[in-house]
């Protein structure tokens, strides 16, 4: 690991104001392998992420990763674990890229869903009942669920837009997710209950893969640019701040400790994809760590 502290110019557009504060990144992973899409386990000891197109577990102190769960196919992505810590769900497999689960502590892959066109980012129901995806169907992406053990898929939020990459709130009664409904990719929550979608990003651009903090208090986002870099919005909606500063990289897949205090990501340089961990950044009322973004997920194929 190579910690360092930077200071992040926090930058909002517009009439904005602007927010500088300092923040520790740690580099998890090194060497010639490309390591993606982190997500720390339920009680903080792991993180799954891909290595080389498979799912692997290392310690969240950033030693080696030593346990490989899957043996499929080198197009795996977005690992991502159950509430409870037992299983771990992933897009993976051949076209159209199919959703799977896993045991946390291994064993055989179960295919879920194959059918109904490509699928994106997986999210776990916070009472693991539930999976939400997001899928390509004949125009555009939509999100649907389905029984965590397997069943009949269900749609959730489907539109004449691209809806993609939900994720839910910790007490289960919102989704949120992106959307290109206004033009560019901003992300929006959705309540269960019903009533419309709120926009809470207005960044332009693109703004890619939401990740709900388990505190509840924030969300974290991909925002895609040169270079790419993570930002994080009041999940109530309000200022978009940028957590990290990328110095050239493109940085992507945030994911949130069970603390809300530290978002692991990657991050994509000139040497291959490695998994890295923002911590130390005072946010509101909550002291959150956070930020990732890798290499950019192709939306479209």
């Amino acid at each position: 690991m190579r910690p360092c502290v930077i200071a992040v110019f926090l930058i909002a557009l517009l009439s904005m104001p602007v927010v500088a504060v300092a923040t520790t990144l740690t580099r998890l992973t090194t060497g010639s392998q490309i390591d993606a899409d982190p997500c720390f386990s339920p009680d903080g000891s792991q993180i799954a992420f891909v290595q080389q197109g498979e799912v692997w577990l290392m310690p969240s102190s950033g030693e080696p990763a030593t346990i490989q769960l899957t043996f499929l196919d080198p197009h795996i992505q977005w690992p991502t674990w159950s509430p409870d810590g037992t299983s771990i769900a992933f897009i993976g497999g051949s076209w159209p890229l199919a959703l799977w689960v896993v045991p946390a502590n291994g064993g055989q892959p179960i295919e879920l869903l194959n059918s109904r066109g490509d699928k994106r980012h997986p999210s776990w129901k916070p009472d693991g009942t539930q999976i939400a995806f997001s899928v390509l169907g004949p125009d555009s992406y939509d999100i649907w669920v389905i029984p965590a053990t397997g069943g009949t898929p269900l749609p959730l939020i489907v539109t004449t837009s691209n809806e993609a990459d939900p994720t839910w709130s910790p007490d289960g009664s919102k989704i949120a997710f992106t959307s290109n409904r206004g033009g560019n990719y901003e992300i929006y929550s959705q309540s269960l209950s019903g009533g419309p979608a709120v926009q809470l990003t207005s960044l332009g651009g693109t703004n890619l893969e939401p990740v709900w903090s388990p505190d509840g208090n924030w969300i974290a986002f991909a925002h895609m640019a040169s270079p790419s870099e993570i930002w994080v919005v009041p999940a109530v909606g309000g200022t978009s701040i940028c957590v990290t500063a990328s110095q050239g990289c493109y940085d992507g897949s945030p994911g949130w400790s069970p603390d809300s205090r530290t978002i692991v990501f990657d991050r994509l340089s000139t040497v291959p994809e490695d998994i890295w961990t923002a911590s130390d950044l005072p946010i509101g009322p909550t002291r959150i760590a956070q930020t990732t973004w890798g290499h950019i997920k192709a939306m479209y194929r």
